[in-house]
């Protein structure tokens, strides 16, 4: 197995990263046309056919805590680049990014995200970071989310690390519930300073909502511990 493994490789990291491009335009050229949500929804079909070619097993629990025709502001722990596709595919919902605004700032790439509806935010700039609650509210429609990975980059070892308030902000101001969801195993998939993509099993524990719209700002920073608290009992650190 681990023999054809090694001989899938060469087609995994040269016709993926050429699809990937080709899709991304696809997509935004769909978003023009057909609006930015149709858009999303060629780069969620892709995501979904990332995630079976890389051979990766999801297991899903908790999706009963999920309710499509609902918004949320989702958040997950985050080990690897591989979390995105994982939480894309556990959920299959049309997510808004919300991201470091260096990332907007990389030439074609950040130009298409902010046109598919993703969102920078400047943490050391409060103008700006209210004006992205003011844009999310804009593009959200029925089941549309917001996606945050709260430790603000990735947090390797077997610990969560500390939560930033920006999504509990954003999820009081827009109204909406949190969505917690534990991610385990990520970080064999794609590890940590690494480029190689390795095929194993991964779990997304799918938490029920926690309700953040009467809380005042001066709580949010206990709500944001909670919501951490219960994201790291359902992670499973070395999961296999």
């Amino acid at each position: 197995m681990r023999l054809l493994y090694f001989l899938y490789r060469p087609f995994l990291y040269t016709i993926f990263p050429i699809g990937f491009v080709f899709m991304t335009f696809v997509s935004f050229f769909s978003s023009i046309f057909l609006g930015e949500k149709r858009g999303r929804k060629i780069i969620l079909l892709y995501n979904n056919f990332t995630a079976f070619m890389m051979r990766m097993t999801i297991i899903t629990e908790g999706i009963e805590n999920y309710d499509r025709t609902k918004s949320y502001v989702v958040v997950a722990n985050h080990k690897s680049n591989a979390d995105p596709i994982i939480l894309w595919a556990s959920l299959n919902a049309d997510i808004l990014w919300v991201m470091k605004s260096e990332l907007l700032k990389i030439p074609v790439f950040g130009f298409i995200m902010k046109r598919l509806g993703n969102m920078g935010i400047d943490r050391k700039n409060s103008k700006k970071a209210i004006a992205s609650i003011g844009e999310a509210k804009k593009r959200l429609t029925k089941g549309t989310c917001v996606g945050f990975f709260p430790e603000g980059t990735r947090f390797h070892g077997n610990e969560i690390g500390p939560f930033k308030k920006g999504a509990f902000h954003f999820a009081s101001e827009l109204g909406l519930p949190i969505l917690p969801v534990s991610i385990s195993g990520s970080e064999k998939i794609i590890p940590p300073r690494s480029i190689f993509v390795h095929y194993g099993k991964v779990k997304a524990v799918i938490h029920p909502p926690v309700n953040v719209t009467e809380t005042s700002a001066a709580d949010l920073n206990a709500v944001a511990e909670k919501v951490r608290k219960t994201i790291e009992a359902g992670f499973t650190p070395d999961y296999e």
